[in-house]
């Protein structure tokens, strides 16, 4: 005997669609004056943050990185990570924060 699938409607509650005023309010779009300063510098400084990060990633040498995965290898086998059934053993690299889109520049 095969059961039906019952049929849920909508159950992540998400609304359908706003109410219909044909009024339309930008308010919320409009940035208030104050902090705008503050906020800005703190995007220049998370900017700056980006593109140094992206620099040591970019200026770090190949046989750094292979010895780093090298070391994951050893640590992974050392533990016995993918055969161990009673414990979650991870080995990964530490992420140094956010990076910044590299840019390719066309020389001439």
């Amino acid at each position: 005997k095969t059961s039906t699938p019952t049929r849920t409607s909508n159950p992540w509650k998400i609304p359908t669609s706003p109410p219909n005023n044909n009024s339309i309010s930008f308010s919320s779009l409009e940035s208030p004056h104050k902090g705008t300063d503050a906020s800005f510098q703190q995007i220049m400084k998370e900017d700056v943050k980006k593109k140094e990060n992206l620099y040591k990633a970019q200026s770090k040498p190949l046989y750094v990185t292979q010895i780093e995965e090298q070391a994951i290898e050893e640590l992974k086998a050392f533990y016995n990570a993918d055969n161990c059934t009673d414990e979650v053993i991870t080995v990964s690299r530490v992420e140094t924060g956010a990076i910044a889109a590299p840019v390719w520049r066309k020389f001439k």
